[in-house]
């Protein structure tokens, strides 16, 4: 049914922050992507989804994995909440980490290198505070 897939890495948030009480944040990252057929043409199709974090861009160790099910692809744009299945807390993302994507059993063809957002940049100063006036 679908036989190649090009995955536009469009957003990834991150919403973690080593080192800090992390007890009323979620532990979650919002995941939007884009899926084409062989002939860049968008899909619209409701999809299964494996996503699995790894420490390493190919081989490696598997450090995380969940499926979501059903998820609505609407002109190729898909959304979802990694972390809303299978909790991801055991990761603290004080390391590299690259996401690999199954869809319907197709591996994509590489895994994506998990980045930062602009104002993550800031939790450094968050962290460096919290240690400071800790007496750290």
């Amino acid at each position: 049914m679908i036989n190649r897939f090009i995955l536009l890495y469009v957003l990834i948030i991150l919403v973690f922050l080593s080192g800090l009480s992390l007890a009323g944040i979620p532990k979650m990252i919002n995941y939007q992507g884009m899926l084409t057929d062989n002939s860049s043409t968008p899909l619209t199709d409701t999809l299964n989804l494996t996503f699995k974090i790894y420490d390493n861009s190919s081989g490696g160790n598997l450090k995380w994995q969940e499926t979501q099910n059903n998820v609505p692809v609407i002109n190729g744009l898909f959304n979802v909440i990694l972390g809303s299945v299978t909790p991801i807390d055991t990761l603290s993302f004080s390391q590299q980490y690259w996401l690999d994507i199954t869809v319907d059993g197709e591996n994509m063809p590489s895994r994506l290198k998990f980045t930062s957002v602009g104002y993550a940049y800031r939790a450094q100063y968050a962290d460096t505070a919290e240690y400071a006036y800790g007496g750290g």
